[in-house]
């Protein structure tokens, strides 16, 4: 599990990698650490739950703090990323321009994804794994899903 701390030096900050978290998700969490990391006392070591818990007691409900908690857990619980819950759809092939069926992945334009065919030669070729999840998405859930 993930922590946030403070001592002599400043705020320190243990989190999930950028790349596994959404953009807004990311954005908000950095915002966050900034607005309400004066809530960790000097000394103190705190887990994700613990400061949540103290920003809900501190602050009146609102969708501000519900983004802002929401955040906070995406960024420092350690669950599994949620697959994509919602259903295949078609898409066009950002490589080829094929017509290929999987999910809408957040890093590619409305409606485009990628084919299992590009994603074979993508992986051969010159992309790490971690660069094309990153890019388009897991295989499985946003591409080359299983007949």
């Amino acid at each position: 599990m993930f922590q946030i701390s403070r001592d002599h030096k400043g705020l320190h900050v243990t989190r999930r990698a950028d790349h596994l978290m959404y953009p807004h998700e990311l954005t908000t969490f950095r915002h966050a650490v900034d607005v309400f990391g004066f809530l960790v006392q000097q000394n103190e070591r705190l887990t994700p739950l613990d400061w949540i818990e103290r920003i809900e007691s501190t602050y009146a409900a609102s969708t501000r703090r519900d983004r802002t908690t929401a955040a906070i857990r995406a960024a420092m619980i350690d669950a599994p990323i949620a697959a994509d819950e919602s259903a295949p759809r078609r898409l066009s092939c950002a490589c080829c321009g094929a017509v290929t069926r999987g999910r809408q992945w957040h890093n590619q334009d409305t409606g485009y994804g990628l084919c299992s065919t590009c994603a074979d030669w993508i992986t051969a070729r010159h992309m790490q794994p971690e660069e094309l999840e990153r890019t388009y998405g897991k295989r499985g859930i946003h591409f080359d899903l299983p007949a």
